[in-house]
């Protein structure tokens, strides 16, 4: 519930209380409370086909007394037709801070709803897109050690970063994108993660003529050019020079 002390939001409702009427326009609360339930009676009927009553009948508890009393929940039209028998300057100051509030929070509930909902599938994709990223990055840790063992004194960074490339170009993700990239693009990142963190970890175990990164590279491009074919997308793009 959002709140600004005269109006706040409920169930997507901009409402204020009869309690806040009364306090606000010097009113006796059962004074307020009788000249809504006269409301009620005589509009009874002629609001057959509003999805919202103008006014609902709820409680409130007297924190010194512990005592439950009445109150009405009202709409921003309940508030209109309430006010509009209360006179004088003062009366007229509040109406016009009501109906500010009441437009201040009509504005926050067009703000809302004008952001873009994120789907619960692509969350749950991208968590997936995460998830499998661990094991690729400490198959690419135990890859980094082996090249570097077998003479190669390249930085770490450049081995990790020419094999994101060639993984984000398989996905058709561009640097940076992930957090932007439909769901189908997201699978196939987790696809593509896990299959060359598997094929890293089976090189090592049963390839050891394979010593250099290009040679991985280069069996990692021929799986995921299969992967693709199977199915059935465009032919990944890889890097130059040597991948």
């Amino acid at each position: 519930m959002k709140n600004n002390a005269l109006v706040f939001i409920q169930n997507d409702t901009p409402l204020t209380t009869s309690r806040t009427v009364a306090e606000k326009f010097g009113k006796n609360h059962r004074d307020v409370l009788k000249a809504i339930r006269e409301l009620i009676t005589q509009t009874e009927g002629m609001r057959k086909n509003a999805h919202t009553p103008m006014f609902t009948e709820t409680t409130w508890t007297n924190e010194q007394n512990g005592q439950i009393y009445p109150q009405y929940l009202i709409t921003r039209d309940g508030f209109s037709l309430l006010a509009m028998g209360f006179t004088g300057k003062k009366a007229l100051e509040f109406k016009l801070k009501f109906i500010d509030a009441f437009n201040r929070m009509e504005e926050t509930l067009r703000e809302l709803y004008d952001q873009p909902q994120i789907d619960e599938r692509w969350i749950q994709t991208r968590l997936g897109t995460k998830k499998s990223f661990r094991p690729f990055t400490d198959a690419m840790a135990l890859l980094i050690s082996h090249v570097h063992r077998n003479g190669d004194t390249r930085p770490d960074g450049y081995f990790f970063g020419h094999t994101i490339n060639i993984l984000q170009n398989a996905c058709g993700i561009m640097k940076g994108q992930r957090d932007k990239a439909p769901v189908a693009n997201l699978n196939k990142l987790d696809q593509v993660q896990s299959m060359i963190a598997n094929l890293i970890l089976q090189l090592l175990a049963t390839r050891p003529d394979i010593k250099h990164f290009e040679q991985f590279a280069a069996t990692i491009r021929l799986q995921l050019d299969q992967l693709d074919r199977l199915l059935g997308g465009q032919p990944a793009l890889f890097l130059n020079g040597g991948c």
